[in-house]
């Protein structure tokens, strides 16, 4: 249940009354949650959305659940958005103005298995996590990965489970995953009938570098495969609320990964939960990676905190949409420090995406014209050596160049948003109406971009970086 605009006193005696109550429920009518998390993967390259790569299994548990059409990253970076995830609140909110790629939970943050383990639930994951695998090795004051505690497979974390206790359990790829460098096996169409985005050239180079992605994708799509037949072979399947976001954000190439435009940000998302949600069910509303924060809580039948960026799916997963709410009108997202401090805050709606960039005076990728950044990536090792060619320069200028303070596309007439419309005057309402979403998004949810203006020094950025 979640309460809103409760008094304080209240509240707390609410919540406190609602988890005795909870607590003293059968736990073995409360849903098993299965989440299992992807990691660089758009939405667009998913079969289902009309994709190139195959991915059948994703595709199956969408057809037999509920398939969401705009689901978006809360960053462009893995760690930022895996926090979203677990806490349910935006990537600023971890206690820094940058917005790391490699940011810690600090265990004051009451992440969803925290929650879920103190209401009786077997916590567990493999993989990342809520951060790198060197997280598992140096947790950090909170003792363990903000995603539960570490078992070699899932198979092994069942062993362990007894099935009159709900389990919930973080699965990352077993042998595929599309965060670079590419090492996956899976299958893939010939690069001569792969598409490119119309600011790519055409070469052997880009062609291939986009094919070992598909096959990376693909071969995370068995390891769900894998997910779900050990979930069945353990009896488990029939109460498991699964959660399939098999991308954190968008694909790693130039204007994809670290960008807020929607092949940075726009993900896959599917729900399955037999005899919850009905098969072949299809959602066309704006989600945000926050909400799984709240859906899962609100699954297992806990009170949502106040203050938190997400909302519950549950309203819409099982047709139950209050009256009172209206659907989302945007989603807000956020990016900061990957390989180079670029400050950026997005607002994206069904229409129009609306980008704020604080720092145009910098490089949004670093500009660099050597291998360093980025070695293993040789779509952008090919824009780079190549930026002088006639062909490539408008890639180039796109992806490497300099950015305006803020950008203003129209999705139905420029779905790979390349047209800026921020400084047309006709476009001036929906620049206006947009950068006040924004400005009220960041004040409700105290984004300290607005403290510091986007100047963060070199010294704020280092003393927020943790090491690897």
């Amino acid at each position: 249940m979640k309460i809103i605009n409760t008094p304080t006193v209240v509240l707390a005696f609410t919540i406190a009354f609602q988890t005795v109550l909870f607590a003293q429920s059968n736990p073995a009518s409360r849903p098993n949650i299965l989440f299992i998390m992807g990691e660089d993967a758009s939405a667009a390259d998913f079969g289902i959305y009309g994709g190139q790569a195959m991915t059948p299994v994703f595709d199956a548990l969408a057809k037999d659940g509920i398939l969401f059409t705009h689901a978006f990253a809360a960053s462009p970076q893995c760690s930022p958005t895996k926090f979203s995830m677990l806490t349910g609140k935006m990537p600023w909110q971890a206690g820094s103005p940058v917005v790391d790629h490699r940011i810690r939970f600090a265990s004051s943050f009451v992440t969803y298995p925290d929650a879920l383990e103190k209401a009786g639930y077997i916590i567990g994951k493999n993989g990342k996590g809520g951060w790198k695998r060197t997280y598992n090795k140096n947790p950090g004051p909170r003792g363990r990965n903000p995603a539960g505690e570490h078992f070699s497979s899932f198979d092994a974390f069942l062993e362990r489970t007894p099935k009159k206790q709900p389990f919930c359990f973080w699965g990352t790829g077993i042998t595929g995953t599309a965060h670079r460098p590419f090492k996956s096996k899976g299958n893939s169409i010939p690069k001569d009938r792969i598409t490119l985005p119309p600011y790519f050239h055409d070469s052997v180079e880009i062609r291939s570098d986009i094919k070992g992605y598909l096959k990376a994708v693909n071969a995370f799509d068995a390891d769900m495969d894998r997910y779900l037949k050990i979930l069945k072979k353990h009896g488990r399947y029939d109460n498991t609320m699964i959660i399939a976001m098999p991308g954190d954000h968008g694909w790693p190439f130039p204007r994809g990964k670290c960008n807020l435009y929607d092949t940075g940000t726009r993900i896959p998302l599917a729900i399955y939960w037999k005899g919850k949600i009905g098969p072949g069910r299809v959602c066309g509303d704006l989600v945000s990676a926050c909400d799984v924060y709240a859906t899962v809580i609100d699954a297992a039948g806990l009170p949502i905190p106040e203050g938190v960026a997400g909302k519950s799916l549950l309203p819409l997963i099982l047709s139950e949409r209050n009256s009172a709410e209206s659907p989302r009108e945007a989603v807000v997202m956020a990016r900061g420090y990957h390989e180079v401090y670029y400050p950026s805050r997005a607002v994206r709606t069904k229409t129009h995406l609306y980008i704020r960039n604080y720092r145009p005076e910098l490089f949004p990728q670093g500009f660099h014209f050597n291998d360093g950044v980025g070695a293993d990536a040789p779509i952008r090792r090919y824009i780079l050596r190549h930026r002088e060619k006639a062909e490539v320069q408008p890639c180039f200028a796109l992806s490497f160049g300099r950015r305006p303070a803020e950008e203003l596309y129209e999705l139905a007439s420029d779905p790979w948003q390349t047209n800026n419309l921020a400084t047309m005057e006709e476009h001036q309402p929906a620049k206006e109406r947009l950068s006040s979403v924004l400005a009220a998004f960041q004040e409700q949810f105290a984004d300290p971009i607005l403290e510091h203006h986007g100047i963060v020094s070199e010294d704020i950025v280092n003393s927020h970086r943790m090491q690897e």
